[in-house]
């Protein structure tokens, strides 16, 4: 229980049930902003201590009322990511154009919008393979 007070709860990450808080976005406050960033360092540090890696992937978004809150925790997932050797932040907003082709709406993917992610993110996940059987390997 102090455990979970203090960050939030692993439960909070993978519980099976979700319920919606009556405070809306009044709820991404400096407090929850600090429980995000203690997540994700749980989620790098377990990765670390399973010799794993993580890309941290920003959520996509435009035209949101949640695209301001997003931005400050995406923030924190960069800064996680910057402070951790097992970690990249890989700003997928900076290689995804938002149009009607690739995006139903603010933030959900057309079939060719998952195409176009995938096409983006595999290479990356190759990448953090290889170099992990590399390092393994090495170490050996």
């Amino acid at each position: 229980k102090t455990y979970k007070n203090h960050n939030g709860g692993i439960g909070a990450v993978f519980s099976k049930h979700h319920s919606s808080n009556p405070e809306g976005l009044n709820r991404l406050n400096d407090s929850f902003l600090a429980t995000i960033s203690s997540r994700y360092q749980m989620i790098a540090d377990m990765a670390k201590t399973w010799g794993g890696s993580v890309i941290f992937i920003p959520e996509l978004m435009n035209g949101s009322a949640y695209y301001e809150p997003m931005s400050r925790i995406h923030e924190k997932m960069e800064k996680i990511s910057e402070k951790n050797n097992n970690t990249q932040f890989f700003d997928i907003r900076e290689h995804m154009p938002f149009n009607r082709e690739l995006f139903w709406d603010k933030m959900h993917f057309t079939a060719k919008g998952c195409d176009f992610f995938a096409n983006l993110v595999i290479p990356l996940v190759r990448e953090h393979i290889s170099r992990s059987l590399n390092s393994s390997t090495e170490a050996e």
